[in-house]
């Protein structure tokens, strides 16, 4: 059963890391909740092609990377390294909430093969 967290309540994330979790976003322009992976970052070492954007980050504890936190996109591959963009939100866009990826149940079998 999927139990869905308030917008306001922060992921279980330890300092300097990051987790995926399942956003819900209301788009104003369709008027509908939208629900996909979204990464919750904790303080997580970002690298900035533009510099650190953290005004209190004066080179000390940003040379591994910006420590970052909030809701962001990822993007690449596991062959490469992953790409997080800020989540683009639309004026009138609002997060709903979020809750844990569903698991599926080591006791339910590996289903059908598909040959």
């Amino acid at each position: 059963m999927t139990i869905w967290q308030e917008a306001s309540a922060i992921p279980p994330v330890p300092t300097g890391s990051l987790r995926e979790y399942v956003l819900a976003v209301f788009r104003e322009r369709t008027g509908k909740v939208y629900s996909f992976a979204a990464c919750y970052l904790n303080a997580y070492p970002l690298e900035y092609r533009d510099g650190c954007p953290n005004k209190n980050c004066k080179g000390e504890g940003c040379d591994d990377g910006c420590p970052t936190t909030g809701w962001f996109d990822e993007t690449g591959d596991e062959d490469y390294s992953s790409l997080y963009n800020s989540l683009s939100l639309e004026r009138g866009d609002k997060i709903m909430g979020w809750c844990e990826i569903p698991q599926w149940p080591d006791d339910r079998g590996h289903g059908e093969t598909v040959r």
